[in-house]
Order: structure tokens, then sequence, then C-alpha cells
């Protein structure tokens, strides 16, 4: 997998997402993938696939949720998984040239970003 790009954040640390989502970040684009930014302007919401990288190999299988509750790592939005990745839809700002201004999104500073894809209701939505 290649980074894309990374995030630029006031969290240097891992922090209560509901927390982090309140505030403004940014996704900073490789110039290399620019292109690959054209008309995402149209788009008011985004998926972010990034990568924990301050988790590697350290995770459970079960996690305590918000409410207590004893689950499954796959039932929880815990950040340290087995494969270290998070995904977050954010609400997109604004875009200067490579520099895309999201809130919403509960990644820490320097987290490397995988991949960005408009969020669709209807597509994302899947089965109902």
């Amino acid at each position: 997998m290649k980074d894309i790009g990374f995030v630029r954040s006031n969290f240097k640390d891992h922090a209560d997402p509901l927390e982090m989502q309140k505030y403004e970040s940014q996704i900073v684009i490789s110039d290399e993938y620019i292109e690959g930014l054209k008309e995402i302007e149209k788009n008011g919401y985004l998926q972010v696939l990034y990568k924990f990288h301050l988790y590697e190999d350290d995770f459970e299988l079960k996690d305590n949720t918000y409410a207590g509750d004893l689950r499954g790592i796959f039932a929880s939005r815990c950040t340290k998984r087995p494969n270290n990745i998070g995904l977050t839809t954010v609400k997109l700002m604004e875009r200067t040239g490579k520099i895309l201004k999201v809130l919403g999104l509960d990644a820490i500073d320097g987290s490397p970003v995988l991949d960005i894809k408009p969020y669709n209701s209807v597509l994302d939505l899947g089965a109902y």
C-alpha cells in the first residue's frame, strides 16, 4: 500500500474520537497525486482511509465500548486493530491546492492517508 498524503491535526497523540471530530484538520496530498483531486470540491463529504501509525502490532481481539460493554474488536471502533487502518467520513470544508480542510477526522497529526473517496449516501449504505 502507498501513502497518498498525511494528516495535519492539533492532536499529536490518541484522544477521544468524539472530541477530535469537533475540530478541523488538514489532509496534505503528495505532489504525485494532486491530479486525483480534480473536482473533489463537488463532494460535501469524503471517506478517508488512513493508518493508525502509532499502533503497530498492538491490538487485542476484545475492547470496551463507550457504554462499557466488552465486544469483539470487529464490533467496536477501537484504534488498536489487527491491520491498524482507520476509516472516517468527514465534511470537506475547502480545498486549496493539495490541501483539503476537513471537519470530523479522528486521525492524529502525521497519520499516513491511504485513500480518499467521495461519500455517496446510496452506494455507501450498502444492503439495507
